[in-house]
């Protein structure tokens, strides 16, 4: 159950009758944003003392912007040096430079001054826009699919507002269970998914327009949802924007997780322990581990959430329907075929690998032969009934046995 909301979050939107957003949690994460900007310097300086007593070897780095990083855990090997304190002071520097300058452009509830993000975007539709290149890549990749993930914002806000709920009456306000809000869903996709209606129109010189038509720009006045947003895809961006600053500036031995399942492993790193978890009916526990070898990066879709103290990302009903960000696109109903299943590759960007894969969790069944046609480079793993699938050549370690359950590892072609 999702048990308080917090004032960082995403879009959020009311119950119907009348679907609108709420602007209250808007001007908390101003407030809080402009108390951030207030006290990084604090940080920094602070974060400049500490380095005065780092240890060698593995530590948790965190960013001097904090409610940038809330997602992420990065660890990086400071080295058996007798003063690590130059690695941490970098590395710290390096990440701070790599959230400060991503984190913004994808928000799209929040202005920056100077910054032509996704909230400026959104706020100004039909109109030339010149765009950070990052935010201008980040567009093409998805262009590159057909997905129309990103114009199905307002459906993801409905979720987010659906999550912070406490109880099932509470939730069917948002649920699409309810016949109002099924409606309310049905009316959006009508706009959502047709080209012809909104669309990204990429320009030259990193010049983009967010294409608006009169009668959608009309529907959607008194509803307050933005029109584009990332969603799910925003942390896998981030990542891999992380970690390619990294590398590119020498500093390869670690990984970085997101408590969204994202994860990816810099290239200096010869190996680090992965657990893959499950959810079954008395709670949640770790199946089995494996090995992340160096430069593996991925996704481990999950039913259900790991981190209660993140941003809420489900709600699960009484009778044991799991509500995700995962949502369908033709129906949006979120949908998993599994409590957990994982992509992961040595070379796709993480991204890639979300959006040649994500069919094959949002879905009502396991597509074994889907996932079978996929690439050589990407890999799965998933579990269903006390059983561990795998396609590539690795071991499960610690497969979980604890005399009344019990895990096996199943090789599949």
């Amino acid at each position: 159950m999702r048990k308080q909301a917090n004032p960082n979050d995403e879009y959020r939107v009311k119950p119907v009758k009348k679907i609108e957003l709420s602007e209250k949690h808007l001007k908390l994460r101003i407030v809080i944003f402009i108390l951030s900007a207030a006290a990084a310097m604090f940080f920094i300086i602070f974060g400049i003392v500490q380095c005065s007593n780092v240890d060698s070897g593995f530590a948790q780095i965190s960013s001097n912007f904090n409610l940038y990083d809330r997602d992420f855990t990065l660890m990086y090997n400071l080295g058996t040096k007798d003063n690590p304190n130059d690695d941490h002071t970098k590395v710290i520097s390096l990440y701070d430079q790599a959230l400060s300058h991503a984190y913004p452009l994808f928000d799209s509830g929040v202005d920056y001054d100077g910054i032509n993000n996704m909230k400026y975007i959104n706020d100004h539709p039909n109109t030339d826009i010149v765009v950070s290149p990052t935010l201008y890549k980040a567009f093409k990749q998805v262009e590159g699919y057909d997905t129309r993930i990103l114009y199905q914002a307002p459906i993801h806000s409905l979720y987010l507002s659906m999550f912070l709920q406490n109880d099932d009456d509470s939730e069917y306000q948002y649920d699409p269970r309810n016949p109002e809000v099924l409606d309310w869903i049905q009316s959006y996709l009508a706009y959502t998914n047709d080209d012809t209606k909104i669309h990204i129109n990429l320009k030259e010189n990193n010049t983009v327009e967010l294409f608006v038509s009169k009668d959608y720009l009309e529907f959607a006045k008194n509803n307050g949802a933005p029109f584009i947003d990332f969603t799910y895809l925003t942390n896998a961006f981030l990542i891999d924007i992380i970690a390619d600053t990294l590398i590119t500036n020498g500093y390869t031995r670690g990984y970085i997780s997101s408590c969204d399942g994202y994860f990816r492993s810099l290239s200096g790193l010869d190996s680090y322990t992965y657990s893959i978890g499950d959810k079954i009916e008395k709670g949640y526990l770790n199946a089995c581990q494996m090995e992340i070898q160096s430069g593996i990066r991925g996704i481990c879709y999950r039913a259900y959430d790991l981190y209660p103290h993140a941003r809420k990302r489900y709600y699960i009903l009484s009778d044991g329907t799991v509500r995700s960000l995962y949502i369908d696109e033709a129906t949006g109903i979120s949908m998993n075929s599994c409590q957990t299943m994982m992509f992961y590759s040595p070379n796709e960007t993480i991204v890639d690998i979300v959006l040649k894969t994500n069919k094959y969790y949002i879905n009502t069944i396991i597509d074994k032969e889907g996932i079978s046609s996929l690439s050589n480079s990407i890999k799965t793993i998933y579990v269903t009934n006390y059983k561990v699938y795998y396609n590539d050549d690795i071991t499960l370690k610690n497969l979980f046995d604890n005399g009344e359950i019990k895990y096996e590892g199943v090789k599949i072609s």
